[in-house]
């Protein structure tokens, strides 16, 4: 547990870093489009087009991807929320904000258990259990839910040694989440020095 709060620690540095020293007097907006630019090129096989309803953003960072976006209503949790909002406040905010409710905590911490869809990229190597973040995401997604995770996977040491703490490898991740969603397809991605692993499945959801 310790070597996970050092990581976060070095994730809220990352973070105050990046914005007082790439976005000095950006709008909140400015760092929004950022985030969503540089996200959705990771993930560039999802098709952000077809998530509606009720979506659960688990490790939004900063800012969620969904805020803004048309219909969706969006819970974006994170366990640095609080340091985010005290450290950047024009930036991160907690509570209600357009479309998204903005919760500091951790997935394990959810009650709900209607979720449409949960959404997850770029967290799970983060988290000191992956294993346990994919099983809560089964329970909190409602029956026939759809499941949009992305992971950095093949990590070198240097970026384990930050605030990446945890291996998460494409055979892992693909066997754990197969415990309890449907995958429909899976998919390697590039993306400069990161090596993204994507996947689509449904709870409980024949797929045709």
């Amino acid at each position: 547990m310790d070597g996970w709060k050092d990581a976060q620690q070095r994730e809220l540095k990352f973070w105050v870093s990046l914005v007082r020293g790439d976005f000095p007097g950006k709008s909140r907006e400015d760092v929004r489009q950022h985030i969503y630019d540089a996200g959705t090129r990771r993930i560039a096989h999802f098709q952000l087009s077809e998530i509606e309803g009720r979506v659960l953003d688990a490790g939004c960072a900063i800012i969620s991807l969904h805020e803004g976006r048309p219909n969706v209503a969006v819970v974006a949790i994170d366990p640095l929320l609080d340091d985010f909002a005290r450290e950047m406040p024009d930036i991160s905010k907690l509570g209600q904000v357009a479309n998204v409710e903005y919760r500091c905590c951790k997935i394990q911490d959810v009650e709900e258990t209607d979720f449409d869809v949960i959404w997850c990229t770029n967290v799970l190597d983060h988290s000191d259990d992956w294993q346990d973040m994919i099983s809560h995401m089964a329970r909190v997604c409602k029956r026939g839910g759809l499941l949009l995770l992305g992971s950095d996977v093949r990590h070198s040491k240097k970026t384990l040694s930050g605030a990446h703490i945890s291996q998460v490898t494409e055979a892992l991740l693909l066997y754990e989440v197969c415990k309890h969603f449907d995958v429909e397809w899976h998919t390697p991605i590039q993306d400069d020095d990161r090596y993204y692993f994507c996947l689509k499945g449904h709870l409980g959801h024949e797929i045709s």
